[in-house]
C-alpha cells in the first residue's frame, strides 16, 4: 500500500504540473492575443497568482531561515533571472551553502503547497477523508464499519462543492496548484543530491545493510501519504475543470483572431 500510494502521488504531482502550465499558458494567451503586449500579459499572470507567488517565496524564505541560510531580497514582480534567462514571477536571494540545504530550500514551496492543498480539501470534506483500506483482519473489519458511514458515492464526493466556503476553497486549490512547483534554477542542487542519494542506497545495498521500517512506521507514513494522494486527485479534477472552462472560448479568441493554438 506504501508503494502503491507513492507510486500515486508521483504521477498525481505530475499531472498536476502539465495541467498548471496549460493553464497559466491559456491564460497568457487571452491577454496576449488581443493586446500583443508581452509585458502585459506577464504582468497580469503575475498579478492574478500574486497570492500563490507570496506563498511560493516565502517557503523558500522560512525553510532557509530554519536552516540558518542567509536570506537577501524577496520579489513579488514579474522579471528574468540573469542566470537561467527564464521569467519569474517572484524570487527570493538565498546565500550560498551546502547543496543539502539548498536542495531542501529549492523543494520547501512543493512542500508547503502540498501541505496546504491536504488541508484545503480536508476542510472542504468537512475535516474526513474516506476510510483507507488496511491488512489485518481487526482492521479491516474496521474499515467496513468505516466505510458505511462515508457515503463514496458520487452525490457524496459533489456534495461539499455546494457549500458557501467552497469557491474560495477551490480557489485556494487553483492557486497553489498553480505555484508550488520550483523552477528549473530551483532544482538544481535536488538534481545533483537525488544521485547522491540513489547512490549512497546502492552501495548500503551492495555492501548488505539493508533499510527496512517497522510495521508501525509503515502504518504511519500510509496514513500520512493516503490524504496527500487524496487531496492531489481532488485538486487535478478542480484544475481539469478549469483548463476545459478556458478552452473553449479560447478557441473562440483564436478563430477570430485566425491564429494556432499556441502559435507566438
Amino acid at each position: 500500500m506504501l508503494l502503491t500510494l507513492t507510486i500515486a502521488i508521483i504521477i498525481e504531482l505530475l499531472l498536476l504540473f502539465l495541467i498548471s502550465r496549460a493553464i497559466i499558458k491559456l491564460l497568457y494567451l487571452f491577454i496576449f492575443l488581443p493586446t500583443k503586449h508581452q509585458t502585459t500579459s506577464n504582468h497580469f499572470i503575475a498579478l492574478l497568482f500574486l497570492p500563490g507567488t507570496v506563498i511560493h517565496e516565502f517557503s523558500h524564505a522560512a525553510v532557509a531561515k530554519l536552516l540558518r541560510v542567509p536570506v537577501g531580497k524577496i520579489t513579488l514582480y514579474p522579471h528574468k533571472d540573469e542566470l537561467s534567462g527564464e521569467i519569474k514571477a517572484g524570487s527570493v536571494e538565498i546565500g550560498k551553502k551546502d547543496i543539502f540545504r539548498l536542495a531542501l530550500i529549492g523543494i520547501a514551496p512543493l512542500i508547503v503547497g502540498m501541505s496546504l492543498l491536504t488541508l484545503l480539501v480536508y476542510s472542504l470534506y468537512s475535516f474526513s477523508f474516506p476510510p483507507l483500506p488496511l491488512d489485518s483482519s481487526t482492521a479491516a473489519l474496521a474499515k467496513v464499519e468505516a466505510l458505511a458511514k462515508w457515503d463514496l458515492s458520487l452525490t457524496a464526493l459533489v456534495a461539499p462543492y455546494n457549500n458557501p466556503q467552497t469557491p474560495l476553497i477551490i480557489l485556494g486549490l487553483f492557486m497553489l496548484s498553480t505555484t508550488m512547483f520550483t523552477s528549473r534554477k530551483d532544482l538544481r542542487e535536488v538534481v545533483i543530491v537525488l544521485p547522491i542519494l540513489i547512490a549512497l542506497g546502492i552501495i548500503l545495498y551492495l555492501i548488505g545493510i539493508r533499510l527496512s521500517i517497522s510495521i508501525t512506521m509503515h502504518q504511519y507514513l500510509t496514513q500520512l501519504l493516503y490524504p496527500l494522494a487524496f487531496s492531489l486527485g481532488i485538486t487535478i479534477f478542480v484544475d481539469l475543470l478549469i483548463l476545459v472552462f478556458l478552452y473553449t472560448p479560447l478557441l473562440l479568441i483564436l478563430k477570430l483572431f485566425h491564429k494556432k493554438l499556441y502559435h507566438s
